[in-house]
C-alpha cells in the first residue's frame, strides 16, 4: 500500500543533533569544561540555529546560569562552556526542534588531575543503518602538561546509549597517541561512545555518532524555465527512481520551499507512469529561492535553487 498524506501534510524534516563535552576540569570556579552541539538534516549542517543547553549537578555556563542557548555556525555547530567548585561527574543536554542529546564532563580536584585526556574526532557519520556500513571515531591520548601525545596505551570501548555494536572493543594508541573504534547499526539512532583510558577510569570521553535511515530512492530535477519574471511561472520535472535507476510510478511526492513561496502547484502528488511529476512555482516578487521536493517512504530529498527576475 502506499503512503499517502493529506494536502495540508508534509513528513517533517530528518534532523539530527550530537553533542560532545570535554572530559575534565578542575572543579576550582575558573576551570572550564566545553561542549559542543552540532545540527544536521540530511547530512548538511545547519547554520544560524538556536541549541538550548542544560547542566546537572552543581555546574553552571559562564553567565551563571545552568540553563543557556547558543546559536550554530556555518558548520552547524553551538559551542559553550561551564565550569563547577564540587568534584562530580556533569550531564550537559541539548535540545533542538524536540531532539535531544547528552554528554558527560568530569570536574576533579588539581590533585586527582592526570594530565591525561582523550580527545574525539568523528571521522565518519550518518552511516547508514543497513548492519553494514560504519561509523568511525579516532582518539587521540593526550598528555597536556606536556603537550605531546601518549602512544603504547589502550583504550576500551563501549556503547552507553542507543542501537549498535562495535566492530572492535579496544585499541592500542599508536606513535601518534592514536587509536580508533568503528561501530554498525541496523536501526536509525545516535549511538553514544565511550572510550576510557585502561587502568585509569578517570580519563574518558563520550562522544554521539548518528545512523540514518539507508536512501533506497533518488530525485532528480529537470527545471523547464529560465529567465522567469516576477508574476510568471517556473516549473520543474522531477523523477523518482530506486536505488537502481529505475523510475517509481505512481507514488507519493510532497513540495516545499525555503523562504516560503506564494504558490506551489501541487504540494503534494503522485508520479506519473514514467516515475515523473511537474510542479509550478509562482512568487509575485523577485527574488532566489529552496524548493524541496522530498519522498518520504525512500528518504529521499532534493534542493533545488530558483530565480524570479
Amino acid at each position: 500500500m502506499q503512503n499517502q498524506y493529506p494536502p495540508n501534510h508534509a513528513p517533517q524534516r530528518d534532523y539530527y543533533v550530537t553533542l560532545i563535552s570535554s572530559a575534565t576540569a578542575k572543579a576550582d570556579g575558573r576551570d572550564r569544561n566545553n561542549a559542543i552541539a552540532t545540527l544536521y538534516s540530511h547530512g548538511q549542517p545547519l547554520c544560524g540555529r538556536q541549541v538550548t543547553f542544560w547542566l546537572s549537578g552543581s555546574a553552571a555556563f559562564c553567565d551563571g546560569a545552568q540553563q543557556t542557548s547558543a546559536i550554530t555556525d556555518s558548520r552547524g555547530q553551538a559551542a559553550v562552556y561551564f565550569t563547577d567548585c564540587r568534584q562530580e561527574t556533569v550531564a550537559v543536554s541539548c535540545k533542538f526542534d524536540g531532539m535531544s542529546a547528552v554528554s558527560y564532563s568530569t570536574f576533579e580536584s588539581a590533585e586527582e588531575i592526570t594530565g591525561l585526556g582523550i580527545i574525539a574526532s568523528v571521522e565518519s557519520n550518518y552511516a547508514a543503518a543497513n548492519d553494514y556500513d560504519s561509523n568511525v571515531i579516532q582518539y587521540t591520548l593526550q598528555d597536556f602538561t606536556t603537550d605531546q601525545p601518549v602512544p603504547g596505551r589502550v583504550l576500551n570501548f563501549s556503547i552507553v546509549r542507543g542501537s549498535g555494536s562495535l566492530y572492535n572493543t579496544f585499541d592500542t594508541t599508536n606513535a601518534s597517541g592514536q587509536a580508533r573504534v568503528s561501530l554498525r547499526s541496523g536501526v536509525p539512532d545516535a549511538v553514544e561512545v565511550r572510550a576510557v583510558l585502561d587502568g585509569q577510569p578517570t580519563v574518558y570521553n563520550y562522544t554521539v555518532v548518528s545512523f540514518s535511515t539507508p536512501i533506497t530512492h533518488t530525485i532528480s530535477a529537470e527545471p523547464l524555465d529560465i529567465n522567469v519574471p516576477a508574476g510568471g511561472t517556473y516549473r520543474i520535472r522531477y523523477t523518482l527512481r530506486d536505488i537502481d535507476g529505475n523510475p517509481v510510478p505512481n507514488d507519493l511526492m510532497t513540495f516545499s520551499s525555503s523562504p516560503a513561496i506564494p504558490t506551489i502547484t501541487p504540494t503534494v502528488g503522485f508520479t506519473n507512469g514514467l516515475g515523473q511529476i511537474t510542479v509550478g512555482i509562482q512568487s509575485f516578487s523577485t527574488g532566489s529561492f529552496i524548493i524541496i521536493a522530498e519522498y518520504s517512504a525512500g528518504n529521499a530529498e532534493n534542493t533545488t535553487l530558483i530565480t524570479f527576475n
